[in-house]
């Protein structure tokens, strides 16, 4: 049985130092963060159950996409 995909940004909010985890084991997607306006900001490959982000935007309030083939999840990001 497979898990449902889980994906966390840690801590959240701060000023754009995150860790991402997801709950794959061997994960191979893409995360994508949109401004609430929908434009892309960031993306970046995922092929590790943790990533370390540096992202630089202003203080506001994003949303975190990771993107396979088959799966979809998504997350607030809080950049304060």
């Amino acid at each position: 049985m497979n898990e449902d995909l889980q994906i966390k940004l840690i801590p959240n909010p701060n000023s754009g130092n995150f860790i991402f985890e997801i709950n794959q084991a061997n994960p191979k997607g893409s995360l994508y963060v949109y401004g609430v306006d929908g434009k892309l900001y960031y993306e970046q490959f995922v092929n590790q159950t943790q990533t370390r982000l540096d992202i630089s935007l202003r203080n506001d309030l994003y949303l975190a996409v990771y993107k396979t083939h088959t799966e979809m999840q998504t997350t607030k990001l809080i950049i304060n």
